[in-house]
């Protein structure tokens, strides 16, 4: 073996090679093989979420960083095929610094967004905003579609600027790696792959278009059938049940979305280095 060559990762590929065919297949078999465990851990994802906005702000402050690193830690435990349920609460373990890192992560996430994403969403969208500020909800839902097709455009754009970046969680979480180091690895790891790096995140895209269009359906049913009481209640549960499978639907989507970071991460990173150092 060259002692200057790549090491290799588990599935025989080289440390810093990408390949998009093997990211969906980590993606699908890692879901089929944990499908009850991502289920037990996605409930238990919301159901902390929803317990901790409703008694205090509090509770929500500490519950979604914990739960966003337990998550991540999760969907890389399960592309290694070792996905333990208890993983969801690793937070714990370092509790001051995953809550400084957390908090790090979507304050400076937060602003970036903020910054890049605000002034095009806007200039495109004002004239649905326009609406909304001066109360005109009847207008605002009859052009809720296009309002809602340049939302996802600004959206893309903004996923495909952001693509350098989509290592800096695995890195912080798995790494344990500082902010700014995490975003320095991040960079420089995908610096070469930008392309199919794209080819993922648009599969991303198109696979949210699906639970997009049911809830938009929904909402324009819902608006049509408000003029006539009895069609209202009529039309309840067929409305209902098409935001419920949308919002499954976008759950799925997400957890797919995650074992695919997760192969990426695997790829052009290598293993865990506290797995590595326990073989």
């Amino acid at each position: 073996m060259d002692p200057f060559d790549s090491p290799q990762a588990e599935g025989g590929f080289k440390i810093g090679e990408l390949s998009a065919a093997v990211a969906v297949s980590d993606a699908i078999s890692g879901m089929l093989r944990n499908a009850l465990g991502w289920f037990l851990v996605m409930v238990t994802f919301m159901v902390a979420i929803f317990i901790g906005i409703c008694p205090t702000v509090v509770g929500w402050i500490v519950l979604l960083p914990l739960m966003t690193w337990g998550l991540q830690a999760y969907a890389l435990e399960a592309v290694d095929g070792n996905a333990n349920y208890m993983t969801l609460f690793s937070g714990w373990e370092q509790f001051g610094t995953m809550m400084a890192r957390m908090w790090g992560l979507f304050i400076l996430g937060g602003l970036a967004y903020g910054l890049l994403f605000t002034p095009p969403f806007v200039l495109i969208s004002y004239p649905e905003l326009q609406m909304m500020v001066q109360g005109d909800f009847a207008a605002f839902e009859q052009a809720q579609i296009m309002f809602t097709v340049k939302s996802m455009a600004v959206g893309l754009l903004m996923s495909l600027l952001a693509v350098r970046f989509i290592l800096v969680l695995p890195f912080v979480v798995d790494h344990d790696k500082p902010i700014l180091e995490a975003i320095s690895e991040s960079w420089q790891r995908t610096g070469s792959h930008w392309l199919t790096l794209i080819g993922i995140i648009l599969l991303y895209q198109l696979l949210l278009v699906p639970g997009q269009v049911l809830n938009l359906g929904a909402a324009q049913f819902n608006t049509q059938a408000q003029s006539n009481p009895e069609e209202l209640v009529a039309a309840l549960p067929l409305v209902l049940g098409a935001q419920l499978f949308a919002t499954v639907l976008n759950l799925v989507v997400a957890v797919f979305f995650s074992m695919l970071t997760a192969s990426v991460f695997r790829q052009l990173a290598g293993p865990s280095p506290q797995k590595a150092a326990g073989a």
